[in-house]
């Protein structure tokens, strides 16, 4: 598939992170450590990262009902930023998957976004959803995104 997303693999101390700030949702609250075998406790979510092949991983989320999820998948690769204009274009344009207003914010427990009308606010497992006018929408955008 093309590449959506561009997250960082970082190396310190002879050890390798992945930091993504970009993903929103589920995505954890800083850097996992790639190659711990267990779940990492990262500021109160629980996140690994799985070696399939050479160069390519699967983050994954335990949630707080036990359950193992899939987050997303992970290439380490030279990727240029010309990878991402064909991607880019396509998601954005009129009617793609990135055409409507989206805009996502990490919360101390969970996180905050507006997907459209939708607006959702997260707090630990209580998600509260809630369709929102135009005018709401631009109050929230400047009140509690700071845009």
């Amino acid at each position: 598939p093309p590449v959506l997303h561009r997250g960082n693999i970082v190396r310190l101390d002879r050890k390798m992170y992945f930091c993504y700030v970009g993903f929103g949702g589920p995505m954890p609250k800083g850097a996992v450590e790639i190659g711990v075998e267990d779940f990492q406790d990262i500021r109160g979510e629980r996140f690994k990262v799985i070696k399939i092949s050479h160069g390519k991983y699967r983050l994954k989320r335990e949630t707080s009902s036990g359950e193992i999820e899939n987050v997303l998948f992970i290439s380490v690769a030279n990727w240029e930023p010309v990878d991402f204009l064909g991607p880019n274009l396509i998601c954005s344009a009129p009617g793609g998957h990135f055409s409507d207003r989206r805009v996502s914010q990490r919360t101390a427990n969970g996180y905050i976004s507006l997907m459209g009308n939708t607006y959702t606010v997260a707090n630990g497992d209580d998600v509260q959803t809630r369709e929102v006018t135009e005018e709401e929408s631009k109050v929230l955008l400047k009140t509690v995104f700071g845009l």
